[in-house]
């Protein structure tokens, strides 16, 4: 459980929000998956789907770990759940500050969705949505092409792959491509402020951009 949500709400972040993925050359996965499949796909550890990717120092933690208990081990696991992500909301601010807007100027999210919660984790850190409530911000299709904040329209680094250092300079690219109106099939409605947010580590590092179409 995230912040009250369930497999079915964390499946919509876990999925390409565009719809014409087939069409995106870029996409290394050009499908798009129902919910039966999605749910029925493989069993993951609740703890997983809190935040599917275990930093090194937790197993550093474990391996040291004298008990072995589970309810030790799930402890030290809970210690180490990420459950904000404080680098992109300082990258942000910083970057609505020079470039003077804010969240209500965006119109479209470049995000790092390298894992299911850093989308809704991201949509917090950037203002999009309150602490708590970003995995319930895409429900009414808000995240979706033709919605209120498109974002990943070439359907995010699962979908195209995550060649971690490339991945930032496509993620700028694909901005352009939007705000030129060159994304194609998945063009989003005359976008003309975007936000380009890449992440390393598992939060450390944040480097944000905002794009601007030209007069």
């Amino acid at each position: 459980m995230v912040f009250g949500s369930h497999a079915k709400t964390r499946a919509m972040y876990s999925t390409p929000p565009c719809p014409s993925l087939a069409a995106s050359m870029a996409a290394y996965r050009r499908r798009s998956f129902s919910d039966n499949q999605l749910k029925n796909r493989c069993i993951i550890p609740s703890i997983s789907a809190a935040y599917p990717c275990i930093p090194y120092s937790l197993i550093q933690n474990l391996l040291r770990s004298k008990d072995t208990t589970p309810q030790a081990i799930r402890e030290v696991i809970l210690d180490h759940i990420l459950s904000e992500l404080e680098g992109a909301a300082i990258s942000s601010h910083r970057v609505y500050q020079q470039a003077g807007v804010g969240p209500q100027n965006i119109d479209l999210f470049e995000l790092h969705d390298a894992y299911t919660i850093i989308t809704a984790l991201s949509l917090e850190a950037a203002g999009f949505a309150k602490p708590g409530e970003g995995v319930h911000f895409g429900k009414e299709g808000a995240i979706a092409i033709d919605g209120t904040l498109p974002i990943s329209t070439m359907g995010g680094l699962k979908a195209r792959g995550h060649p971690v250092g490339a991945t930032g300079v496509y993620q700028l690219v694909e901005a352009y491509q939007q705000l030129t109106g060159t994304a194609g099939a998945n063009q989003t409605k005359d976008p003309q402020i975007a936000l380009v947010q890449n992440i390393g580590g598992t939060g450390a590092t944040v480097v944000s951009h905002i794009l601007t179409r030209e007069a």
